[in-house]
């Protein structure tokens, strides 16, 4: 199939022998107008929520304003350590949250106040601080940690233990091997802000390191430390999250749009989907147990999912979503936790879920189609 892609201003047409692992997921892009170039160095921010909305399931007061979440390594064995917890980073706190029992409190790990992002990594999260990057486990106990000079903006660890980070005022991703040491670097973004931990199909783990300013994705091979593309995620990147499959789907959220796009990391990050979404959309996550990527919106607290496997992107469901989401993480188990800028988390269980897929089939004018040349 032909797919057409975006590298910032410019255009890259590849051509794929064979089908998606994804089945009959389609691609499309287009070359944009220069009015619709992003705003460069200027990272998006979620428009201000309606504050009349709680949402649904279990709710969770952490009390303090929250940093990031993430969940607890990629498993989707919902019997493997952590795959149903996910993790919120606060000042100076890592709070772990068990999505099968939301009512218990929350077990804490203290880190340093200097940390300020937490991502997922192969089996725990890891939080970046000023001269340190930190693994945690599932039982929050510190598995690795890297000495680095300067501050981290962002790492992850794969499955074999290498590591891949960001630092400030740098444009370089910087490489470790599982004992901890550097073993090269390779220049990605001007800014290296969030790194996304991809299960490819039938291959290594990869890292699709996020640059919010230059609104970009950047596919990097951790295991020989280099680059292989780099595409545009709209005007304004909000979110960006994988699946707990090896399908390599990667869903984002234009919050500058109102667009969702749905990538693959198989063989080289592509662009396949660009899905009309509420006002100002910025949470997401694909859902890989049930095929469905997931979007909320900032502007109108709505959760809403979509089925993307025939090409033209189905709407399936939309229940009501808290105040200023800023996360949505899912659950081995079919769980979806909702985490809030003001340190609310609320965890929509598995059967609230599929009622809400079950319930709320889309009708005809629900639907939108993908843009295809």
């Amino acid at each position: 199939m032909n797919v057409h892609v975006n590298r910032f201003s410019r255009t890259l047409c590849v051509t794929a022998a064979a089908a998606l692992a994804l089945g009959s997921l389609s691609a499309c892009g287009s070359e944009e107008p220069e009015e619709n170039a992003p705003v460069a160095g200027e990272p998006a921010q979620p428009q201000d929520s309606p504050d009349d909305s709680s949402g649904l399931g279990e709710q969770i007061e952490l009390g303090e304003s929250t940093l990031g979440a993430a969940r607890v390594g990629l498993s989707a064995d919902e019997n493997a350590p952590g795959a149903n917890l996910v993790a919120v980073l606060t000042k100076g706190k890592v709070h772990f949250i068990d999505a099968t029992s939301p009512k218990d409190e929350p077990s804490q790990v203290d880190v340093d106040d200097s940390c300020d992002n937490i991502s997922t990594t192969a089996t725990g999260v890891a939080v970046a601080c000023q001269d340190k990057a930190i693994e945690l486990g599932p039982d929050g106990k510190e598995t690795r940690s890297l000495d680095v000079d300067g501050k981290v903006t962002t790492v992850t660890f794969l499955d074999n233990g290498k590591a891949v980070l960001g630092k400030a005022g740098e444009d370089k991703a910087r490489f470790y091997d599982k004992d901890g040491n550097e073993t090269g670097d390779a220049i990605v973004s001007r800014s290296l802000d969030e790194a996304v931990l991809v299960k490819p199909h039938g291959r290594g783990q990869r890292a699709a390191l996020i640059d919010r300013g230059q609104t970009s994705i950047n596919d990097v091979d951790v295991d020989d430390g280099s680059l292989n593309a780099s595409l545009r995620i709209g005007q304004g990147v909000g979110q960006v999250a994988t699946g707990r499959g090896d399908d390599g789907v990667v869903v984002a959220s234009d919050a500058r749009q109102d667009q969702m796009l749905i990538y693959t990391m198989n063989d080289v990050v592509r662009l396949h989907q660009a899905i009309p979404t509420k006002a100002s959309p910025w949470g997401v996550a694909w859902d890989a147990k049930r095929q469905l990527a997931w979007v909320s919106s900032a502007g109108e607290n709505k959760l809403t999912s979509f089925l993307i496997d025939s090409g033209a992107p189905v709407k399936v469901a939309e229940v009501e979503a808290p105040s200023k989401v800023r996360e949505v993480l899912d659950a081995a188990n079919g769980a979806l936790v909702l985490v809030t800028e003001d340190g609310k988390v609320s965890v929509y269980g598995t059967q609230s879920v599929d009622d809400a897929v079950k319930d709320k089939q889309t009708t005809p004018e629900d639907e939108y189609p993908a843009e295809k040349e």
